[in-house]
């Protein structure tokens, strides 16, 4: 059985971190391209879940890695609907 530092040098655990967090960074990637090309300024939301879908049909992304770049996604999404409602400045309030 893996102790919990174990875990941290598990390769298979790294390779599913890096691929979630390039989720969440191609999201943001996308939002910062599209505002900056355009001067169309979308809800934050949106370049989240264009990625999942872009995710589900990119070549070469298949199995597991689509599944963890869509929930890369898909947090950045979460986030920025938080953000947006006011769910953040509520719990840091009420700590």
């Amino acid at each position: 059985m893996m102790d919990a530092f174990g875990k941290l040098a598990d390769p298979g655990f790294a390779r599913d971190t890096v691929l979630l967090v390039s989720g969440y960074s191609i999201a943001a990637a996308l939002g910062v391209a599209a505002e900056s090309m355009t001067d169309y300024d979308a809800p934050t939301e949106v370049y989240g879940l264009v990625t999942v879908v872009g995710a589900e049909y990119a070549p070469g992304v298949s199995g597991r890695q689509k599944r963890h770049v869509q929930l890369g996604a898909g947090a950045h999404t979460a986030l920025a609907l938080g953000e947006r409602f006011g769910v953040r400045d509520a719990v840091e309030g009420a700590m």
